[in-house]
């Protein structure tokens, strides 16, 4: 039977899935027939093909199909492909128990004639009008229930994206068999209102304004304004770096209201594809203008609000109307994950250590899990008892949380979402009901440098646990991340087997460049047994074609080398939520006593960028190789796949452009430090000459900078893009702030006016609210 004669028909009264899923059909039709599908409801004696449910579709509720049937195994979300007569007229049905699981059987079937489904696009073979039908009867399902995207707004990626963006993904993830999403949410973000004492919450104080209050902390990062971008302004369709429906909005009022209804049409875009929604928020933290009615508690970390006390009351009260909002904001959500503070920030009050104390032999299992698979890179006793004491605090304050959930909407669903803290969720599964789902994530490129611990999740019997995957480390957005052997090694897509997990949740952070890594993790959880030697070969064959497929995985070979060697994160090459020491010392400068007569920096920072520049420059090298084999496939590459291919190159080239510039900035610090060092006030000349080589290899890396962010500007095609242009931006901003400050610094020794304005806060804002301690108190431990 041929495609193009088919007369499709999708049921009386589709779910919404279904209904966008078959308008869906008729462009993929086209584009594979060159023909209009035809739609219709009607009989005939035309070849059929029948999609849908037996509660919506009547012709597939007249075939009784076992797999359907009330007393069926099969899962929810599994389907049917299969050919048969009807009354002496040939059929092909696509069915499943819902809606939603037909709508996977109908991609499924996509697939089959040639379609791939990826995170940013379809890849459709050419157009044949014989393209034939064969008869066909399969069968099949996930056992991995939860098959989720897990998405933070703290990335520049996630938060540039507006509501079209995120319709398209939601539609990628249905296409490729998704079925919920959850959002990562912090304090400081406009999603979570409330408000407390007949005050409402305020953002804009920790977070820039410009960013649509989505940023991290303003002192992690400087100006979110488009005009402020040097090299690839020309790229931005906004005037701010944020989504377009926050452009307008300028009052933490503005921001807040429009962050609700942004959420809200989220909610509703995913639904509409089969995609549930989980909204998670921290309950330890509240926003800053909330401290005045809390306990003074230490705020060791400017990225965070308010860090408030487990054994508070006013925080109780405060975390029931954040919940009570929520239900009222959100009444759609499927359910709410409850976070465990990331970090550790001790309780000091005594009435809290009283309760850590008392606690403390309940978690006496779980501390010696942190120590074995923890314990090398939390290292020494006094950090990992201050990380499990830390854990007894946070769990006291969600299990009041919890309680206030309960009462506020016994129905709601509720869960725990962890990052990096399995050892801990081994205590939490003994104390909380065996309804509440485990969310975590874990990898051998975080802080279980022995590999993803995730067969603790085997003490979890009864209970759905879903470890997260990174598709993207959030230390080097801008890089060449190839990640399929790191999630081998973690054991993601053998762990339902293995370990008894119930899914597995992908970590998005963009969407360009990003297909490999998210199509392998989310075909996975459907065939358990992929490996990436296979996929890869398929997925070169597919994007680029049969002739290139094998430069192209020499390539990618190359890629997951590059990614081991950097040790999962890219050595924290890129200026986000991991600033790269290159660009973070310029800050040490801003307040420096003397900087005219010593250095800011010593010799123990030379040396680790010197160590640092080492493995950059082998990388460099790596990705060399990477691109002339990606020049050897470029001769025979498919013409559809050009596009993607000279993607990759672009990106390859600005990113080892990149790498190179913090090369670069190692020599100037080196210069810098060196002309301070031992200075007797005797050699002013030797040190000036030594001054303008370390200015003039800032200049070099200013020049190198420019260059990257252009290349990158140069090969954008999604507006995550515009993500990594934006911090390339930030490197060349802290190249021309270091450039200033020294260029003051060699004025003031060579006799001439030494105040021309240092752009510091284009560099690193400052939030108007000051940091404040407990006397003696210093809580602060990072990861």
């Amino acid at each position: 039977m041929l495609l193009r004669n088919a007369k499709w028909f999708f049921g009386e009264k589709p779910d919404g899935c279904l209904q966008w899923a078959a308008e869906e059909t008729s462009r993929l039709v086209k584009k594979l027939t060159g023909g209009c599908a035809n739609v219709d409801d009607s009989e005939g004696r035309e070849f059929r093909i029948i999609v849908g449910s037996p509660r919506h579709n009547s012709s597939v509720k007249a075939m009784n199909f076992p797999e359907l049937g009330e007393s069926s195994v099969f899962g929810s979300d599994g389907y049917i492909i299969r050919s048969a007569d009807t009354d002496g007229l040939p059929a092909l049905y696509i069915a499943g128990q819902n809606d939603r699981a037909a709508m996977y059987g109908l991609f499924a079937f996509f697939e089959m004639l040639g379609c791939k489904f990826l995170l940013s696009r379809d890849i459709v073979p050419d157009v044949n009008p014989e393209l034939v039908i064969i008869p066909v009867d399969i069968a099949d399902e996930s056992r991995n229930l939860w098959r989720a995207f897990f998405l933070g707004f703290c990335f520049v990626g996630n938060s540039i994206m507006s509501l079209k963006e995120y319709e398209q993904l939601f539609r990628q993830m249905a296409k490729m068999r998704m079925n919920r999403v959850i959002y990562y949410l912090f304090e400081n973000e406009p999603f979570m209102d409330y408000s407390y004492s007949g005050e409402r919450k305020v953002v804009g104080d920790v977070t820039h304004v410009d960013s649509a209050c989505m940023s991290l902390g303003r002192q992690d990062a400087g100006t979110y304004s488009v005009s402020d971008i040097i090299a690839g302004r020309e790229k931005f369709d906004r005037e701010f770096v944020s989504p377009l429906e926050f452009q307008q909005a300028r009052t933490s009022s503005e921001i807040l209201d429009t962050g609700r209804a942004f959420m809200q049409e989220l909610i509703s875009l995913a639904s509409r594809c089969g995609i549930s929604t989980w909204i998670s928020f921290d309950s330890t933290f509240v926003s800053l203008n909330m401290a005045k009615y809390t306990r003074r508690m230490a705020r060791p970390h400017e990225l965070y609000c308010t860090l408030t006390s487990f054994t508070d009351r006013v925080v109780d009260k405060i975390n029931r109307n954040r919940i009570e909002t929520i239900v009222k904001n959100y009444p759609d959500i499927e359910g709410i994950f409850f976070q465990i503070t990331e970090g550790a920030y001790e309780d000091p009050y005594p009435d809290s250590q009283e309760i850590v104390n008392r606690l403390w032999p309940e978690y006496r299992e779980a501390y010696e899990l942190l120590k074995k698979h923890w314990g090398k890179w939390w290292k020494g006793e006094e950090k990992q008892r201050t990380y499990m004491r830390s854990d007894i605090c946070f769990v006291e304050r969600m299990k009041k949380s919890i309680d206030a959930a309960r009462e506020v909407k016994p129905d709601l669903r509720l869960g725990v979402l962890t990052v990096c803290k399995a050892y801990l969720l081994t205590y939490l599964d003994k104390i909380l009901p065996k309804d509440m789902p485990f969310v975590d994530i874990e990898s051998q490129s975080l802080w279980t440098v022995d590999g993803a611990p995730l067969h603790l999740f085997q003490r979890m019997k009864g209970r759905e646990c879903i470890p997260v995957a990174r598709a993207y480390d959030d230390g080097s957005l801008a890089g060449m991340q190839f990640n399929l052997n790191l999630y081998q090694r973690d054991g993601f897509l053998a762990s339902r087997k293995k370990n008894g997990t119930a899914g597995l949740c992908i970590q998005v952070t963009h969407v360009a460049g990003n297909d490999h890594n998210v199509r392998f993790l989310a075909e996975g959880v459907w065939k358990e047994n992929l490996s990436p030697e296979s996929f890869y070969r398929d997925y070169a064959t597919a994007v680029f074609g049969s002739d290139s497929a094998e430069s192209a995985m020499e390539a990618f070979d190359i890629l997951e080398e590059n990614e081991v060697a950097l040790g999962g994160r890219g050595l924290k090459n890129m200026p986000y939520s991991l600033n790269p020491p290159e660009v973070s010392m310029v800050r040490a400068a801003r307040n420096h006593p003397t900087p005219f007569f010593s250095s800011p920096w010593g010799e123990a920072s030379v040396r680790l960028l010197e160590e640092r520049a080492e493995k950059f420059m082998q990388s460099i090298g790596r990705l060399d190789k990477a691109l002339a084999w990606f020049d050897i496939a470029m001769k025979t590459c498919r013409a559809e796949g050009k596009k993607e291919l000279g993607y990759l190159i672009g990106k390859t080239r600005a990113y080892r452009c990149h790498l190179l510039t913090l090369c670069i900035l190692k020599d100037a610090y080196a210069l810098y430090v060196k002309a301070f060092a031992g200075n007797d006030g005797k050699k002013y000349a030797v040190q000036r000459e030594i001054l303008h080589k370390a200015l003039l290899e800032i200049v070099k890396a200013e020049d190198n900078a420019m260059e990257s962010a252009r290349e990158f500007a140069d090969s954008v095609n999604h507006p995550t893009d515009l993500a990594a242009v934006w911090m390339m931006n930030h490197v060349i901003i802290a190249c021309q702030v270091f450039r200033q400050f020294t260029s003051n610094v060699l004025a003031y020794h060579e006799g001439r006016e030494y105040w021309s304005k240092v752009d510091w806060d284009s560099l690193y804002d400052t939030s108007p609210f000051p940091t404040y301690q407990i006397e003696g108190q210093d809580t602060l431990v990072l990861g």
